[in-house]
């Protein structure tokens, strides 16, 4: 294989994909055009891009100019590396690598409307409701323990660029929660199968906790919340898809703040 990477730089990047190396490196990994479009676009800060020298010239010309405008450091990788160091079968020709730490919350309390997840551990899911809280103009989302790592590649690339446009708060125990819920005054709904359909608190200082598939909110969530919210059921069938579900409530909440 023809080498466009250093080894230690290769070595470098493949070591992105533990969770661990990332926090500590303050660096995660973007694949695709049109990732990279998406944070170029929003101005997300951006550490290195690599690029395909098989890419067509105009991609790469425009890419190469908007990263110098932005004087961010350009390299060339070949999509070999990329499949090294990504796991993507086919991949577009681009990688880039994000600044973690901006997409993090600071340590204030003037992120509300927020979406809570407790335990939510699919990436999938996780990228999805990621991408869909957005689209409902909801920028706050914070994660318990033991949920999916926000910067694990299937999320990234789940979120289709959503991540850069969002705020994080990570390790967000049900303590944790509950404090900041009494400190803030906020309207705490908690998603749960057997909930109604919500009522609108006529204010945006809310938050939604929503729990995974599997075993949902734990007792002290449910039991603390100022409401607990559900989706009727017409048909058949077990559950919906949490990232469906996210994407249900997001809606009839946002219509009854227009109504």
């Amino acid at each position: 294989m023809k080498r466009a990477l250093s080894r230690a730089m290769l070595a470098q990047l493949r070591a992105l994909r533990d969770k661990q190396e990332r926090y500590t490196a303050d660096a995660f990994l973007i694949e695709g055009i049109k990732l990279l479009d998406e944070a170029l676009r929003c101005s997300f800060p951006l550490k290195q891009v690599f690029l395909s020298a098989d890419l067509p010239a105009e991609t790469r010309f425009e890419i190469q100019t908007l990263c110098e405008q932005r004087q961010i450091p350009t390299g060339t990788i070949t999509r070999e590396e990329i499949s090294q160091i990504t796991a993507m079968n086919n991949p577009e020709g681009v990688l880039a690598v994000g600044q973690l730490s901006a997409c993090l919350a600071p340590n204030d309390h003037s992120d509300l409307p927020t979406i809570y997840l407790w335990q939510v551990n699919d990436p999938g899911n996780l990228g999805t409701i990621i991408r869909t809280a957005l689209w409902f103009g909801v920028r706050n989302i914070w994660l318990s323990p033991s949920s999916a790592d926000a910067f694990n590649l299937k999320v990234v690339r789940g979120t289709m660029g959503a991540l850069f446009r969002v705020k994080l708060r990570l390790g967000v125990d049900s303590n944790k929660l509950l404090a900041s819920v009494a400190e803030q005054k906020a309207y705490l709904w908690a998603a749960d199968i057997g909930g109604k359909a919500p009522v609108s608190p006529n204010s945006s200082n809310w938050i939604i906790a929503f729990g995974s598939e599997s075993h949902g909110l734990p007792a002290e969530i449910k039991q603390s919340a100022t409401s607990i919210i559900g989706i009727p059921k017409f048909g058949e069938g077990e559950s919906l898809n949490l990232g469906v579900a996210v994407g249900i409530i997001l809606h009839n909440i946002k219509t009854l703040e227009r109504a």
